[in-house]
């Protein structure tokens, strides 16, 4: 008698996913196949510790028809026992999207959810009318927060279908009761777009490490059936081989967070439907198009604010600034001044399809403190532009993904305005902060580009002097020529005093 699939071999990997694949053995070695058999059954069995959630669908006597219902798992097994060797199935795809909590921190924790699809692997019909059952497991998510999907055919009857496995791995059956009623088509993807998957199951995870495909006690890893009818009566064929892929949703540099450095122009162009990719397909069609765009603004703007540390001294190589302008003088106590900050764009950059994060910061509290602050969006070039304001400090976030942008090589263009009032005497440091990625374009890549580097960042100081008269304005410039930064381009200078 020729080789036979007896079960599921360890954990492998081929083209970047892990896979699950049957192993082969002589069927005329009765003894290892008995072994086998209870080795993979075992870990499933009705009753078994560190049970959690309902009953399993494995070997269940029926309390209509006294007949038992055969596992996934085990479905391969019982051919094996009768003498009639198997086809193999197609491949089996589980995909595992998450979405973070908190966009720019992936310990945040966050909801996951779990798809299936047919690999078509172009030997007949073997998973052309749809998935059957899945045993996926999981690792690092919260297994009471877990549901399944409707309209796939999930089993209600027996269990567990979810369970804690005494590793700590997280077991999740999807199981179609084949002498019930019967759902075709599970995961089967259309003609287009043929990437779409079918739904099985959610969940969360906490704070902590990030969900992951895992292994149980066995070292056997997460599985799957086809059915091998579009009719009753079915039957069902493993997988030959199951591949497994783990994708944070608005994640297009692989970093597990979705931030400035993932905005990507040819991701989600506007009004065009573009080569997938499982990221940028956060609605979940099969495709990746400007459908999904506000789901990644959201994404990207759900976030906790980066810390922002000291911006590097000006050494005069750059070619783009910000900078401080408006009323910095001194004032009497309670009155109020405004800020600007202002940039000076590099001949390349427009900040498109990227955006800003920066801060300011007071060196000396007491002397002033921040009232408010306001990212000028005008004419709508940022997407949601946010501001924080305390009392010593802002920090600013704005993207840029629709819409005008800023125009490259532009000179002296009004990005923000900060309110104060003077709170006591004497003067403070007015410095900038920025982030990893404090200003980011990407309009002329293949992907967006960090080009803080490219720009100095001057600061000034609020009180230092007193606002002067409008005949000595020009001396007041001609003193400042000290504080001069020269770039390669241009020269930006900062005043303690008023600049109109």
């Amino acid at each position: 008698m020729g080789d036979v699939d007896i079960g599921i071999d360890r954990v492998g990997t081929a083209s970047g996913r892990s896979v699950a694949r049957g192993f082969r053995q002589p069927a005329s070695i009765g003894v290892k196949i008995s072994a086998c058999l209870q080795q993979t059954i075992d870990p499933l069995a009705v009753g078994s510790e560190n049970t959690v959630g309902r009953k399993h669908p494995s070997f269940l006597q029926s309390e209509k028809t006294g007949m038992k219902r055969i596992s996934i798992l085990s479905a391969t097994l019982l051919l094996v026992l009768i003498g009639i060797a198997p086809a193999r199935g197609d491949n089996l795809l589980l995909s595992l999207d998450l979405r973070n909590n908190l966009a720019n921190d992936p310990l945040s924790g966050g909801r996951w959810e779990l798809f299936a699809r047919q690999v078509e692997t172009a030997d007949g019909a073997q998973g052309d009318f749809g998935v059957s059952g899945v045993r996926a497991l999981l690792d690092h998510v919260d297994v009471n927060s877990i549901t399944f999907a409707s309209g796939i055919g999930q089993g209600t009857i027996g269990g567990p279908y979810l369970r804690t496995l005494p590793n700590g791995k997280v077991e999740i059956v999807y199981q179609q009761d084949l002498n019930g009623t019967v759902v075709t088509g599970v995961g089967v993807p259309p003609v287009f777009p043929p990437e779409r998957s079918s739904f099985l199951a959610s969940g969360t995870w906490p704070s902590g490490p990030r969900p992951v495909f895992g292994i149980d006690p066995t070292a056997v890893a997460s599985t799957g059936s086809f059915l091998t009818s579009s009719a009753a009566p079915f039957g069902q064929i493993a997988a030959d081989a199951t591949l497994t892929e783990i994708t944070t949703l608005g994640d297009f540099n692989g970093s597990g967070t979705v931030t400035l450095g993932d905005i990507h122009p040819f991701k989600l162009t506007n009004g065009r439907v573009l080569p997938h990719q499982r990221a940028a397909d956060f609605n979940r069609t099969g495709t990746s198009s400007s459908a999904d765009r506000a789901h990644f603004v959201a994404a990207l703007n759900y976030r906790v604010p980066a810390v922002l540390s000291p911006a590097p001294q000006p050494t005069g190589d750059e070619s783009g600034s910000v900078y401080f302008a408006g009323d910095v003088g001194a004032t009497a106590t309670g009155s109020s001044g405004t800020i600007e900050i202002r940039m000076n764009l590099d001949s390349m950059d427009d900040l498109g399809n990227g955006g800003v994060e920066l801060g300011v910061q007071l060196g000396t509290p007491g002397v002033v403190k921040f009232t408010s602050a306001e990212i000028i969006n005008s004419p709508f070039r940022w997407v949601s532009p946010t501001e924080s304001v305390e009392n010593n400090s802002v920090h600013f976030f704005s993207n840029s993904f629709v819409g005008p942008v800023l125009r490259q090589g532009a000179q002296g263009v009004l990005y923000a305005t900060i309110n104060y009032v003077r709170i006591g005497p004497g003067s403070t440091p007015l410095t900038f902060t920025i982030g990893s990625e404090a200003l980011v374009n990407g309009p002329n890549f293949p992907g967006n580009a960090d080009v803080t580097q490219n720009y100095a960042f001057y600061g000034s100081s609020i009180g230092l002097l007193e606002v002067p008269e409008p005949a000595s304005v020009s001396l007041l410039l001609l003193s400042g020529l000290s504080l001069l930064g020269r770039r390669r381009r241009q020269i930006c200078f900062f005043s303690n005093g008023t600049i109109p």
